[in-house]
């Protein structure tokens, strides 16, 4: 077997974790408020947090990482696929398509999740966010 269909599938498996992760991470609400309170402790000041507009990079954190989570889910599906052109052995195929596979399922898991998002299912819509209404 080639270092080269080794250093793909290696390469590939990262980016599907990488995936996975920023797909989690995209799930989690992070507001400046949370971001603030984990750094600087509690605040009892009597402001009520589901009032503050925390902005634009707060609002669309979710669709960001879950998008970025989706581009490496691309690349972790695309390039073992371009990788099976150049090896042609069928433990390097094999190698590949396993983990072409897997970075289709992860590519395939994120895009139903930005469906549930776009249905009003899954993260908050930053169009209208629920502490503004």
């Amino acid at each position: 077997m080639a270092a080269g269909s080794l250093f793909l599938a290696v390469y590939s498996a990262l980016l599907v974790g990488l995936a996975s992760g920023l797909h989690w991470l995209g799930q989690r609400s992070i507001t400046a408020w949370s971001a603030e309170s984990a750094v600087a402790g509690s605040h009892d000041d009597g402001s009520d947090p589901s009032q503050i507009d925390p902005g634009w990079a707060h609002n669309e954190s979710s669709r960001l990482h879950t998008v970025i989570g989706l581009v490496a889910a691309v690349a972790a599906t695309g390039l073992p696929l371009a990788g099976m052109v150049i090896y042609r052995t069928a433990a390097e195929r094999t190698l590949l398509a396993v983990v072409a596979a897997i970075g289709a399922l992860t590519l395939v898991m994120i895009m139903r999740a930005m469906n549930r998002h776009r249905a009003g299912r899954g993260y908050p819509d930053p169009d209208s966010p629920a502490h503004l209404t």
